[in-house]
């Protein structure tokens, strides 16, 4: 006989998904995050990512499709959770909710994998503070065919609730390597022979300059104010995007999308070139 759906929000597992959900600290020991509503779920489980739980209240069986990923869930019982909709709302961070969510187990946080490529492209939030930046940076990044996303301590959390819903998905694609000693990273893609690139509104050469063969990376400083001097000179080069007299910047995501699809552009044209 299926057990009665978790009504209490004093539940031991609902209190653990809450503290995960709002709390950073709780996300890197419990090695798990957040991932709400029907398409994130859909696509964690389409990922192939490790699941921890999945939450699931009677709202979700309102459409066919939450009726599709329910059956799925299903098929794997021993990770679904049902509940009433006052429960699974007052875990979820979003505020409406869709009836589901997933405890999604996390990378290892501050370690940079190994070489994935021979031609590495990296990207780097540098201090951003707002997650939904973080967030839309790491689907930019993914969309342009990064193939490593990461992040310095001081950063907001690539996998808070809202980092995680504004990556759509991405943040189960593309490898993620959270709070990296920043001498670690500048050592590392040193080492790895790739050539960063800061980002400033005002300073450096115009963004569709570079060739951009090779190994590269791009790092993306803080809203407003850029990257600190003493990172700037440990990078290779600075690249801005000219703007119209009397615009002193735009939104850190909007100029990442511009500097990473030139790239990317440039990467396949080069790589057109020689084949």
């Amino acid at each position: 006989m299926p057990a009665a759906p978790i009504s209490s929000r004093a539940n031991p597992l609902v209190q653990r998904a809450r503290r995960i959900a709002s709390d950073a600290a709780a996300r890197r020991e419990s090695g798990c995050f957040l991932a709400e509503g029907i398409r994130l779920v859909e696509d964690a489980l389409d990922a192939g990512i490790g699941i921890d739980r999945i939450f699931a209240s009677p709202r979700l069986k309102l459409t066919e499709r939450g009726r599709a990923l329910l059956q799925r869930a299903g098929q794997r019982r021993e990770l679904l959770v049902e509940t009433t909709d006052g429960v699974l709302d007052a875990i979820a961070d979003a505020e409406t909710s869709q009836g589901v969510l997933a405890l999604v187990r996390a990378p290892e946080s501050d370690r940079i994998p190994e070489r994935r490529a021979d031609q590495e492209f990296w990207v780097v939030g540098w201090g951003l503070q707002d997650p939904g930046n973080v967030g839309t940076l790491l689907r930019t990044a993914d969309a342009a065919g990064a193939d490593l996303f990461l992040t310095v301590p001081a950063t907001a959390d690539a996998t808070s609730p809202k980092a995680v819903r504004a990556s759509a998905g991405s943040v189960f694609r593309l490898a993620l390597a959270r709070g990296v000693a920043p001498d670690d990273l500048l050592d590392a893609a040193r080492a790895r022979g790739i050539r960063l690139y800061g980002t400033d509104p005002s300073q450096g050469v115009p963004y569709d300059e570079p060739d951009y063969e090779g190994s590269i990376g791009f790092v993306f400083g803080r809203e407003g104010e850029g990257l600190p001097p003493a990172v700037r000179e440990r990078l290779d080069s600075t690249v801005t995007i000219p703007m119209k007299p009397g615009v002193e910047s735009i939104n850190v995501a909007a100029a990442a999308a511009v500097v990473l699809f030139e790239a990317a552009r440039r990467r396949r044209r080069t790589r057109g070139a020689s084949s």
